[in-house]
């Protein structure tokens, strides 16, 4: 069994995942290919089961092995976004310049942070399914901390989140 190969990409970009089934295992190529040879798979049927760090895994259920047939069985992985919009609290306004910083778990360093833009909008991708605290901070506002932001693979890959950030009172 392998992957069909007129569109070797999970997601957006060139990237190995692993591939495995009851029977074995399989990583693709540099170009997302990947291939069981058949003393790995006889007749029968299989769930496929196709992950990356990163990306949202994903399961091809009941695929039928035939034979000497070839049986292609394609995959587009999705990463895990966060994007959302940081604004002062109280007007409302957008706030650009803020930094979020998203943590997995108890992590103490992030797994991947964002800048606000002009419209305070920002996005974090890369992540790993997982639960998050999500921290949005800039010079002068008081800190602001949301935890409890939760990604698991039957969910849509993104997740939209505002952060208000009230204006620090001592100007720190």
């Amino acid at each position: 069994m392998r992957s069909g190969d007129d569109n070797p990409y999970c997601g957006c970009e060139r990237c190995r995942i692993s591939v495995r089934c009851e029977k074995g295992a399989a990583t693709t190529d540099a170009n997302g290919i990947y291939q069981f040879g058949r003393s790995t798979l006889s007749p029968g049927i299989y769930d496929l089961v196709a992950s990356k760090s990163s990306y949202v895994t994903q399961t091809k259920a009941k695929i039928s092995v035939t034979g000497d047939a070839v049986t292609y069985v394609n995959f587009f992985l999705q990463q895990v976004s966060l994007m959302g919009q940081v604004r002062q609290a109280g007007t409302g306004e957008n706030l650009a310049g803020a930094t979020v910083a998203a943590y997995l778990g108890s992590a103490t360093t992030p797994n991947g942070t964002g800048t606000a833009d002009a419209n305070g909008i920002y996005q974090i991708g890369g992540l790993a399914t997982g639960t998050y605290t999500v921290i949005a901070s800039k010079s002068g506002y008081v800190k602001q901390t949301r935890p409890g932001i939760s990604f698991t693979a039957a969910q849509p890959p993104m997740s939209t989140s505002t952060c208000r950030c009230r204006a620090n009172s001592r100007g720190r």
